[in-house]
Order: C-alpha cells, then structure tokens, then sequence
C-alpha cells in the first residue's frame, strides 16, 4: 500500500513539473519573435507528457486502458478516408 501510495506522489510531482512548461510553451507562441521555436516545440512535448502522467496517477498499477488509444486510432483513419478522394 504504502509502495503504491510512493508511485501516485512520485507520479503527481512528476507530472505537475512537467505541465508546468505548458506556460512557457504559450508564452513563446504568444511572442514568437524572443522565442526558439525548438524550445517551444520541446516545452510543449512536457507539457503532454505531464498531462498523461497526472492520468497515470489515477490507479498506476491499474492495466493500461487501450481504449483511448483505439477511439484515437479510429478518428484518425476516419480522417484519413476522407483525403483520399482529392
């Protein structure tokens, strides 16, 4: 108990350092003109990495839930069949 309790405060302090460069993504995208836009693209890849974290932390010895990903797997070929008639 106390082994799954460590992981969810490993999981949520983890997670919340990581969305916070959510912030400074915006910001470079609010001023792109003092910005690097690599740096911009790198914060931004944080900030979805600590989303899914703070997820994880729900129940992180939980099974993997793949429906997310077949729902995102189906919308992304229903988009696809709608280009190839161009």
């Amino acid at each position: 108990m106390t082994r799954e309790r460590a992981l969810k405060v490993v999981l949520v302090m983890v997670g919340l350092f990581f969305t916070a460069a959510a912030f400074p993504a915006i910001m470079g995208l609010h001023n792109p003109v003092n910005s690097d836009t690599g740096d911009t693209m790198q914060m931004a890849i944080h900030a979805t990495l600590g989303i899914f974290l703070l997820v994880a932390a729900r129940n992180p010895s939980g099974p993997p839930q793949p429906d997310c990903l077949c729902r995102l797997a189906q919308f992304c070929s229903r988009c696809d069949h709608g280009n190839t008639g161009i």
